[in-house]
């Protein structure tokens, strides 16, 4: 009876450990690039910005999802409206249509 209460607050920890460690947890932030800013937020939302003096409009809204063990689905809301796959090349590094976007601190 305890050697099967052991195994299953082992496996619980294993899972929990896993869970942790996934692609998902390490895309929230906020990520840096020459071609704008995107936050990604826990709840799956965000939003995308341009360069700083830019005229194109700031604060579009997006939903974002996994897709795989490291592409990201960006669906951009209006004014752009469109849909974008990019990278996670490492828990700092993003690629989105050719730019490298860095998370912040």
């Amino acid at each position: 009876m305890m050697r099967k209460l052991v195994f299953h607050l082992w496996l619980v920890l294993a899972t929990a450990i896993a869970a942790g460690c996934s692609a998902e947890s390490k895309v929230p932030g906020s990520w840096a690039g020459s071609t704008g800013t995107i936050v990604l937020k826990k709840d799956h939302k965000g939003t995308i910005s341009p360069p700083a003096g830019s005229k194109l409009p700031s604060d579009v809204p997006l939903v974002w999802k996994m897709q795989g063990d490291d592409l990201v689905q960006l669906d951009i809301g209006a004014p752009v409206g469109q849909t974008y796959v990019g990278r996670l090349i490492d828990d700092r590094t993003f690629s989105l249509e050719g730019g490298k976007f860095v998370k912040q601190k």
